[in-house]
């Protein structure tokens, strides 16, 4: 026996008793460090909450500093206003009074002219002041005192002279004055930059408010506000512009569920269901010119519409106190948001337009022709500014570009794909059915094509059996050979190359079965597939087909130069 060889582990045993001791020491120490950071954690967040919560008070602090600072300008600024303005105020509540009154008939004509010719001194420049004097003389049949006050009213504001005078002229009755007073209104009108007021008188018009007969002033002012308008540069295209937007604004979008075999092979879908979308566009754009052309007029809430702009005529605050007003506005906001002067701000923003902001009028009678609910013209208001629109060509010449705009839209091929197989189609041609029979026999022989290239590639022959055959005839050579020298070797060799020979003869036929069953496999999922293939084709070229002859039917007519809109004429 060999010696045994005695190895002296106790330095390795102690070195690695040392190292544990110190990777327990260093446990001990992460832990320490884990548990100092999860306090120190701990702090943070209850430091950020700290923190938060003295920013929320801070902030809540400084707002209610905010909401008492405003509620003490709003004060001043509304002693202010009286100190100022009172008169004013005071003034635009004697006329409203004497409105009602006269309405009424309650108040005696002294009364009404002793307390208008004191105001009047109150307030040297102030429009309304005068014109309320016309209007007591007015009442009391002093024509004298009333041409004199009505000439100084229209020297401080013309324009709001002549509103407030067609207004009550028309509201007593005085038909024919209240046409000519609004005439002259008419005339100061900048046809670039024309205020709602303005299309709510040209409403009032229309309906007839002030009169049967039209009035020569009232009549060339509009057709003078169209043509001046029309000559400014790029009329038309922002005309059109604006039309198309409204036409789009009402675009349906065709979802994929309302031509499901189609959508499922075409890839100019998108562009074929937006072109068709626009189509239907454009029916449901003039079947709402004829409902608009052939809806009835409810003339009370007209009248209540032109009597609520005499009142806010009269109610509304001058100029010379729009910067306290906004003051005042201002303040009030601050209070209703807690405070919070930024929302504030962002509140006066909402409603504030642009020192530069102009609308002409052909805008405003877009806007009016297109406006619904509340906001909303009159349904005459909104046939008349159709049709002055129309006068010059302008709804019909937009229609017409957005018409040709869809037609150059419309795809000038479809591609029909399904899985790997491609086809691209043109339009609708003669015989559809000979069409159809051809994209079908196209994706047939693709899948034929395709069958016969997957079933090729399956082989039959099994390489293992055929090697296994071959190992079991050397293995009988060799046992032959042996047999005469070694009869027990022998007769083991050939037991071994037979069962070599008979799993290899199981492996040739268990590949040919499956080859076979797998090209039988191929063979019917090609069949399956150009069946269903050939059933959603038709149905997609069929779905292809009616949209085409859809888009076909009238856009030609809609694009053509001298299309017109019938309802609008």
């Amino acid at each position: 026996m060999a010696d045994s060889v005695y190895v002296d582990l106790s330095p390795v045993i102690r070195a690695v008793n040392q190292l544990s001791g110190e990777m327990g020491s260093i446990a001990a120490r992460v832990e320490d460090s884990n548990n100092k950071i999860e306090k120190i954690d701990k702090e943070v967040v209850d430091i950020r909450s700290t923190v938060n919560s003295l920013t929320d008070r801070f902030r809540e602090m400084m707002n209610q500093q905010q909401k008492s600072f405003a509620a003490t300008e709003i004060v001043r600024v509304r002693q202010e206003l009286q100190s100022k303005f009172g008169h004013y105020e005071k003034i635009r509540k004697n006329t409203i009074g004497i409105l009602q009154a006269n309405d009424l008939a309650l108040v005696k004509e002294e009364t009404i002219s002793s307390s208008t010719e004191e105001l009047m001194l109150s307030a040297p420049g102030y429009w309304l002041a005068p014109a309320l004097v016309a209007l007591a003389a007015w009442i009391s049949d002093d024509p004298a005192l009333a041409n004199r006050a009505i000439a100084e009213a229209i020297k401080r504001d013309e324009e709001k002279t002549y509103l407030m005078f067609a207004l009550i002229c028309r509201r007593a009755g005085r038909l024919n004055a209240s046409s000519q007073w609004l005439g002259r209104y008419f005339e100061l009108q900048d046809p670039h930059n024309m205020n709602d007021t303005v299309i709510n008188m040209i409403d009032a018009y229309s309906n007839n408010l002030f009169g049967q007969s039209r009035d020569a002033v009232c009549e060339d002012s509009i057709e003078n506000w169209m043509r001046e308008i029309k000559q400014m540069p790029g009329f038309m295209k922002e005309q059109i512009d604006q039309w198309t937007a409204i036409f789009d604004a009402h675009l349906i979008p065709i979802i994929d569920d309302e031509y499901q075999e189609l959508s499922k092979i075409l890839q100019e879908k998108e562009a074929l269901f937006n072109v068709t979308a626009r189509v239907r566009n454009m029916y449901s754009i003039l079947d709402m010119f004829v409902s608009i052309m052939n809806a009835t007029e409810d003339s009370g809430s007209l009248t209540e519409m032109i009597d609520e702009c005499l009142y806010n005529l009269v109610k509304n605050y001058d100029k010379e106190e729009a910067p306290l007003k906004k003051e005042e506005q201002y303040y009030s906001a601050v209070i209703k948001c807690g405070g919070d002067t930024y929302r504030a701000q962002r509140m006066m923003d909402a409603v504030a337009l642009p020192a530069d902001h102009k609308v002409n009028f052909a805008e405003q009678l877009s806007k009016a022709a297109m406006a619904t609910g509340e906001l909303g013209a009159s349904s005459s208001f909104r046939k008349t500014s159709l049709r002055l629109l129309e006068k010059e060509a302008v709804i019909s010449s937009s229609f017409k570009k957005y018409a040709q705009d869809t037609v150059l839209a419309t795809p000038a091929e479809a591609t029909f794909q399904i899985s790997d197989w491609k086809m691209k189609i043109k339009q609708a041609g003669s015989d559809e059915v000979k069409r159809v029979e051809e994209i079908e026999k196209s994706f047939v022989e693709h899948v034929n094509k395709a069958v016969e290239t997957a079933t090729n590639k399956i082989k039959p022959v099994s390489v293992e059996g055929i090697l296994a055959a071959i190992a079991a005839l050397i293995i009988f050579i060799l046992g032959a050979v042996f047999v005469g020298n070694n009869v027990t070797l022998g007769i083991i060799m050939i037991i071994a190359g037979i069962a070599i020979m008979i799993v290899g003869a199981v492996r040739i036929v268990k590949k040919y079965t499956n080859a076979k069953k797998q090209k039988n496999n191929i063979q019917n999922a090609g069949e399956e597939q150009k069946k269903q293939g050939s059933e959603l084709i038709r149905a997609a070229y069929q779905q292809y087909l009616q949209i085409i002859a859809f888009i076909n039917a009238d856009s030609g007519s809609f694009c053509s130069d001298t299309y017109q809109i019938e309802s609008l004429k």
